[in-house]
Protein backbone atom coordinates (compact mmCIF):
# COMPACT_ATOMS: atom_id res chain seq x y z
CA UNK A 1 0.00 0.00 0.00
CA UNK A 2 1.28 3.43 0.98
CA UNK A 3 4.47 1.95 2.41
CA UNK A 4 5.50 0.66 -1.01
CA UNK A 5 4.86 4.12 -2.46
CA UNK A 6 7.52 5.65 -0.21
CA UNK A 7 10.13 2.86 -0.41
CA UNK A 8 12.39 4.66 -2.89
CA UNK A 9 12.45 7.74 -0.65
CA UNK A 10 13.92 5.75 2.26
CA UNK A 11 17.34 5.56 0.57
CA UNK A 12 18.76 8.23 2.82
CA UNK A 13 22.25 9.68 2.49
CA UNK A 14 23.59 8.48 5.83
CA UNK A 15 24.10 4.85 6.72
CA UNK A 16 25.94 3.04 9.50
CA UNK A 17 27.64 -0.33 9.20
CA UNK A 18 29.75 -2.70 11.27
CA UNK A 19 32.35 -4.54 9.21
CA UNK A 20 35.22 -6.97 9.80
CA UNK A 21 38.45 -7.17 7.78
CA UNK A 22 40.45 -10.41 7.61
CA UNK A 23 44.08 -9.34 7.22
CA UNK A 24 46.81 -11.24 5.39
CA UNK A 25 44.57 -12.60 2.65
CA UNK A 26 42.90 -11.23 -0.48
CA UNK A 27 39.98 -12.26 -2.71
CA UNK A 28 38.95 -10.85 -6.13
CA UNK A 29 35.48 -9.98 -4.84
CA UNK A 30 36.92 -8.23 -1.74
CA UNK A 31 34.63 -10.36 0.44
CA UNK A 32 34.27 -14.00 1.51
CA UNK A 33 32.29 -14.89 -1.64
CA UNK A 34 35.53 -15.12 -3.63
CA UNK A 35 38.39 -17.61 -3.37
CA UNK A 36 41.60 -16.53 -1.63
CA UNK A 37 44.03 -15.54 -4.38
CA UNK A 38 46.86 -14.12 -2.25
CA UNK A 39 48.31 -14.74 1.20
CA UNK A 40 50.86 -12.54 2.88
CA UNK A 41 52.46 -12.19 6.32
CA UNK A 42 50.80 -9.45 8.34
CA UNK A 43 52.80 -6.28 8.86
CA UNK A 44 52.52 -5.32 12.55
CA UNK A 45 50.66 -2.12 13.45
CA UNK A 46 49.37 -0.35 16.53
CA UNK A 47 46.02 1.09 17.58
CA UNK A 48 47.50 4.50 16.92
CA UNK A 49 48.26 3.42 13.34
CA UNK A 50 44.62 2.43 12.87
CA UNK A 51 43.40 5.74 14.29
CA UNK A 52 45.74 7.59 11.93
CA UNK A 53 44.41 5.67 8.93
CA UNK A 54 40.81 6.28 10.01
CA UNK A 55 41.48 10.00 10.38
CA UNK A 56 42.96 10.16 6.87
CA UNK A 57 39.75 8.69 5.41
CA UNK A 58 37.27 11.02 7.11
CA UNK A 59 35.56 13.47 4.75
CA UNK A 60 34.73 13.47 1.05
CA UNK A 61 36.97 10.96 -0.71
CA UNK A 62 37.05 9.22 -4.07
CA UNK A 63 36.29 5.52 -4.31
CA UNK A 64 36.32 3.16 -7.28
CA UNK A 65 33.46 0.60 -7.34
CA UNK A 66 34.67 -3.02 -7.27
CA UNK A 67 34.73 -5.03 -10.49
CA UNK A 68 32.38 -7.54 -8.86
CA UNK A 69 29.43 -5.15 -8.50
CA UNK A 70 26.18 -4.28 -10.25
CA UNK A 71 27.39 -0.87 -11.43
CA UNK A 72 26.57 -0.45 -15.12
CA UNK A 73 29.26 0.66 -17.59
CA UNK A 74 28.35 1.01 -21.26
CA UNK A 75 25.13 -0.91 -20.67
CA UNK A 76 26.83 -3.85 -19.01
CA UNK A 77 27.20 -4.76 -15.33
CA UNK A 78 30.74 -4.73 -13.97
CA UNK A 79 30.44 -8.30 -12.68
CA UNK A 80 29.71 -9.40 -16.25
CA UNK A 81 33.02 -7.89 -17.38
CA UNK A 82 34.74 -9.69 -14.48
CA UNK A 83 33.22 -13.07 -15.30
CA UNK A 84 34.26 -12.73 -18.96
CA UNK A 85 37.77 -11.53 -18.00
CA UNK A 86 37.25 -8.33 -19.96
CA UNK A 87 39.04 -5.09 -19.12
CA UNK A 88 36.89 -2.03 -18.46
CA UNK A 89 37.58 1.48 -17.21
CA UNK A 90 35.99 2.05 -13.80
CA UNK A 91 35.63 5.69 -12.85
CA UNK A 92 36.01 6.87 -9.28
CA UNK A 93 33.05 8.31 -7.41
CA UNK A 94 32.86 10.80 -4.58
CA UNK A 95 31.62 9.40 -1.29
CA UNK A 96 31.70 10.74 2.24
CA UNK A 97 33.05 8.93 5.28
CA UNK A 98 31.58 10.67 8.31
CA UNK A 99 32.85 8.48 11.14
CA UNK A 100 35.17 5.51 11.66
CA UNK A 101 35.50 3.73 14.99
CA UNK A 102 37.67 0.73 15.87
CA UNK A 103 35.68 -1.90 17.77
CA UNK A 104 38.07 -4.84 17.97
CA UNK A 105 41.32 -6.31 16.68
CA UNK A 106 42.00 -9.98 17.37
CA UNK A 107 42.91 -13.15 15.50
CA UNK A 108 44.15 -11.11 12.53
CA UNK A 109 40.68 -9.57 12.09
CA UNK A 110 39.84 -5.89 12.51
CA UNK A 111 36.24 -4.88 13.27
CA UNK A 112 35.07 -1.30 12.94
CA UNK A 113 31.99 0.91 12.69
CA UNK A 114 31.54 3.33 9.79
CA UNK A 115 29.02 6.09 9.13
CA UNK A 116 29.02 6.93 5.43
CA UNK A 117 27.04 8.29 2.51
CA UNK A 118 25.01 6.10 0.18
CA UNK A 119 27.03 4.69 -2.69
CA UNK A 120 29.88 3.68 -0.38
CA UNK A 121 31.24 0.18 -0.95
CA UNK A 122 32.31 -1.00 2.49
CA UNK A 123 34.30 -3.93 1.09
CA UNK A 124 36.37 -1.45 -0.93
CA UNK A 125 36.82 0.57 2.25
CA UNK A 126 38.02 -2.61 4.00
CA UNK A 127 40.67 -3.13 1.33
CA UNK A 128 41.71 0.52 1.54
CA UNK A 129 42.13 0.32 5.31
CA UNK A 130 44.19 -2.86 5.01
CA UNK A 131 46.41 -1.32 2.33
CA UNK A 132 46.98 1.85 4.35
CA UNK A 133 48.15 -0.41 7.18
CA UNK A 134 50.65 -1.94 4.72
CA UNK A 135 48.65 -5.16 4.55
CA UNK A 136 46.13 -6.94 2.36
CA UNK A 137 42.67 -7.95 3.50
CA UNK A 138 39.07 -8.66 2.61
CA UNK A 139 35.68 -8.19 4.25
CA UNK A 140 34.35 -11.19 6.16
CA UNK A 141 31.37 -9.58 7.91
CA UNK A 142 28.99 -6.72 7.18
CA UNK A 143 25.91 -5.52 9.05
CA UNK A 144 23.94 -2.36 8.34
CA UNK A 145 22.91 -0.97 11.71
CA UNK A 146 21.26 2.34 10.82
CA UNK A 147 19.74 4.40 8.01
CA UNK A 148 19.50 8.00 9.29
CA UNK A 149 17.32 7.46 12.41
CA UNK A 150 16.01 3.99 11.55
CA UNK A 151 17.87 1.52 13.78
CA UNK A 152 18.42 -2.20 13.27
CA UNK A 153 17.35 -2.75 16.89
CA UNK A 154 13.86 -1.63 15.90
CA UNK A 155 13.61 -4.06 12.97
CA UNK A 156 11.85 -7.43 12.88
CA UNK A 157 12.85 -10.86 11.64
CA UNK A 158 10.92 -12.56 8.83
CA UNK A 159 9.54 -15.10 11.31
CA UNK A 160 8.22 -12.30 13.53
CA UNK A 161 6.51 -10.71 10.54
CA UNK A 162 5.02 -14.04 9.46
CA UNK A 163 3.63 -14.50 12.99
CA UNK A 164 2.32 -10.91 13.15
CA UNK A 165 4.72 -10.12 16.00
CA UNK A 166 5.47 -6.56 14.92
CA UNK A 167 4.36 -2.98 15.28
CA UNK A 168 4.04 -0.77 12.23
CA UNK A 169 5.93 2.51 11.95
CA UNK A 170 3.88 5.37 10.55
CA UNK A 171 5.00 7.02 7.31
CA UNK A 172 5.83 10.34 8.99
CA UNK A 173 8.26 8.64 11.38
CA UNK A 174 9.86 6.68 8.54
CA UNK A 175 10.64 9.73 6.41
CA UNK A 176 13.13 11.17 8.85
CA UNK A 177 14.75 13.48 6.29
CA UNK A 178 11.47 15.13 5.21
CA UNK A 179 9.96 18.43 6.34
CA UNK A 180 6.32 17.98 7.40
CA UNK A 181 3.80 20.45 5.96
CA UNK A 182 0.24 20.54 7.28
CA UNK A 183 -1.95 21.57 4.34
CA UNK A 184 -5.52 22.88 4.45
CA UNK A 185 -8.28 23.80 2.04
CA UNK A 186 -6.95 24.76 -1.41
CA UNK A 187 -3.42 23.48 -0.85
CA UNK A 188 -4.78 20.19 0.51
CA UNK A 189 -7.00 19.79 -2.56
CA UNK A 190 -4.07 20.48 -4.88
CA UNK A 191 -1.78 18.07 -3.01
CA UNK A 192 -4.36 15.26 -3.27
CA UNK A 193 -4.22 15.71 -7.04
CA UNK A 194 -0.44 16.06 -7.26
CA UNK A 195 -0.62 19.66 -8.44
CA UNK A 196 2.15 22.24 -8.05
CA UNK A 197 2.04 24.27 -4.82
CA UNK A 198 2.82 27.95 -5.37
CA UNK A 199 5.38 28.53 -2.62
CA UNK A 200 8.86 27.24 -1.77
CA UNK A 201 10.25 25.16 1.09
CA UNK A 202 13.77 23.78 0.90
CA UNK A 203 14.32 20.04 0.72
CA UNK A 204 11.87 17.13 0.66
CA UNK A 205 8.38 17.72 2.03
CA UNK A 206 5.75 15.35 3.38
CA UNK A 207 2.32 16.95 3.05
CA UNK A 208 -0.21 15.83 5.67
CA UNK A 209 -3.76 16.92 6.49
CA UNK A 210 -4.92 18.32 9.82
CA UNK A 211 -5.25 14.78 11.19
CA UNK A 212 -1.59 14.02 10.20
CA UNK A 213 -2.76 11.69 7.45
CA UNK A 214 -0.02 11.51 4.75
CA UNK A 215 -1.22 13.10 1.50
CA UNK A 216 1.76 13.47 -0.84
CA UNK A 217 5.54 13.83 -1.16
CA UNK A 218 6.91 17.06 -2.62
CA UNK A 219 10.28 18.56 -3.49
CA UNK A 220 11.25 22.22 -3.38
CA UNK A 221 11.91 24.01 -6.67
CA UNK A 222 13.81 27.12 -5.57
CA UNK A 223 14.34 28.54 -9.06
CA UNK A 224 10.60 28.73 -9.73
CA UNK A 225 9.52 29.32 -6.11
CA UNK A 226 7.25 26.30 -5.94
CA UNK A 227 6.82 22.72 -4.71
CA UNK A 228 6.68 19.85 -7.18
CA UNK A 229 4.88 16.59 -6.37
CA UNK A 230 6.94 13.38 -6.43
CA UNK A 231 4.26 10.96 -5.18
CA UNK A 232 0.57 11.15 -4.21
CA UNK A 233 -0.15 8.99 -1.15
CA UNK A 234 -3.86 9.73 -0.75
CA UNK A 235 -6.02 10.75 -3.66
CA UNK A 236 -9.05 12.99 -3.29
CA UNK A 237 -12.16 10.99 -2.47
Amino acid sequence: GKALKISRFLEADEKEYIATIKLGERTPTLDREGEIIETRDITPFTKEDVERVFKSLIGVVKQKPPIYSAVSVNGKRLYEYARENLEVEIKEREIEIKKLELLDYSNNSLTYKVVCSKGTYVRVLCETIANKLNNIGYMTYLKRTRIVKLLVEDSYSLSQIENNEYKLIDIESSLTNFVVLVAKDRDLYKACNGNVLDFYIEGNILVVDEFREPIALYEGDKENNRLICNRVLKERE
